[in-house]
């Protein structure tokens, strides 16, 4: 492994930030208006809510190619449904990353030839009279109901001309519904290094009163409310057990210094300390720079975007007690339930006996010199699913929806992923 090197001086977190900012335009793909037989009344109108998976984010970018990849595209495919996407013209808006880290090995993330965070590819056609995919990049769940919100962005204005998501869904009269939502309730926080989430009490009340407004139109039958993941589960945080590995190892400047509070773990839960990319290299790159100076990665210090343990467990506690809340309205509403993160959990703890941390199924520390530095099931960004992601969060989703209204929807190709832990 070669040593890491100086970041890039645009850090992948504010690159990724940065491009949630950006506008969206919306178009219309107008095939996917006119789907052939439909298999069942019940998918006589699918709508899809929630944030920048659902809308098919990847890599820090959209396109069509991108939002064609999302798993509620493929899910509508399987129904048999017309399903209208709000379709960004190639390169995107913003353009996805076509790489991540250089050759030198530094994370500094590249968008197409004359592209970069600020470009926005728009389509000339009107936005179509029936959007199904209204999803929205950036949102939280009170982003579903208002736009006036501190989370609120340009996006919805651009996607759905004014309307909130809820607003949007209604207006195509669903008979069906994902909503994956709830997110960016912890993500944000844990980018910028805290536990500084939506309480579960305010959480829940928002859960429930986008569901009574998602409902009130009164023509919806079924649908599957999706859990919140767990941001240990993603490859762009590193556990600080695996920094301190790796510098005893000798793979990091000799002056690069790893403190005892990133190797703890703890016992009951597995879960540690973790290191968000852009600031664990950028420490690196500090060390390289200033040979005579010891830089050191300590992961219990204040005011850093490394999570303590504290932090991680809070985190998880919390989202935990998200998905209770969800689960509990989807048992309530008679509505599918589906955790991700019994799909993520799988792949993240899958141990083939292969101690480097680069090669397993999510990297627990990015492989700088591969094409996939997060693995085959997260995209450039390490942060969004990469497309072989969203086709198993499909087959599980076709199974939620099979068992709990008797469906026969049938499985795409999809890779063979791990059975939970």
């Amino acid at each position: 492994m070669t040593a890491p090197r100086l970041p890039h001086s645009l850090s992948a977190a504010a690159v990724l930030l940065l491009a949630l900012s950006v506008p969206l335009l919306s178009g219309c793909d107008d095939e996917s208006l006119t789907a052939p037989e439909i298999q069942n009344d019940l998918f006589n109108s699918y709508v899809a809510l929630g944030n920048s998976v659902t809308a098919g984010f990847q890599s820090g970018g959209i396109n069509s190619q991108t939002q064609s990849a999302s798993f509620a595209v493929r899910l509508a495919e399987q129904m048999q449904t017309p399903f209208g996407v709000p379709e960004l013209a190639t390169p995107g808006c913003p353009p996805p990353f076509v790489q991540f880290f250089n050759e030198s090995g530094i994370p500094a993330p590249q968008r197409p030839a004359q592209t970069d965070s600020t470009t926005c590819a728009l389509r000339a056609e009107q936005v179509p009279p029936r959007v199904n995919n209204v999803a929205v990049p950036n949102a939280k769940v009170i982003d579903v109901t208002s736009n006036n919100t501190p989370s609120a962005n340009p996006l919805t204005q651009f996607i759905l001309g004014g309307q909130t998501q809820a607003q949007a869904a209604l207006a195509a009269n669903p008979t069906f519904a994902t909503v994956w939502i709830g997110n960016n309730n912890v993500l944000g926080p844990a980018l910028n290094g805290t536990a500084n989430v939506t309480p579960p009490s305010e959480f829940g009340e928002q859960y429930t009163g986008m569901l009574n407004q998602l409902t009130s139109g009164g023509s919806l039958e079924g649908g599957v409310l999706i859990g919140v993941s767990n941001v240990a589960f993603t490859p762009f945080f590193s556990p600080g057990p695996v920094y301190a590995a790796l510098e005893q190892q000798g793979q990091f400047p000799q002056n690069f210094d790893v403190a005892s509070s990133c190797d703890t773990q703890d016992p009951s839960t597995g879960l540690t300390p973790l290191v968000p990319i852009d600031y664990g290299f950028g420490l690196i790159g500090q060390a390289l720079q200033n040979p005579g100076q010891t830089i050191t990665l300590d992961c219990q210090a204040t005011g850093t975007p490394a999570l303590t343990l504290n932090e991680v467990s809070t985190l998880a506690g919390t989202v935990q007690q998200y998905n209770a809340i969800i689960q509990q309205q989807a048992q309530q509403r008679g509505l599918a339930f589906f955790d991700p993160n019994d799909i993520f959990a799988a792949l993240y703890t899958n141990d083939d006996g292969d101690p480097d941390p680069t090669n397993d199924l999510i990297p627990k520390f990015p492989d700088r010199d591969s094409d996939e530095p997060f693995g085959a099931f997260f995209s450039l960004d390490g942060i969004h699913p990469s497309s072989a992601a969203h086709r198993v969060v499909t087959n599980q989703l076709i199974g939620a929806i099979n068992e709990q209204y008797g469906t026969s929807l049938q499985p795409i190709e999809a890779p063979d992923v791990p059975q939970a832990p």
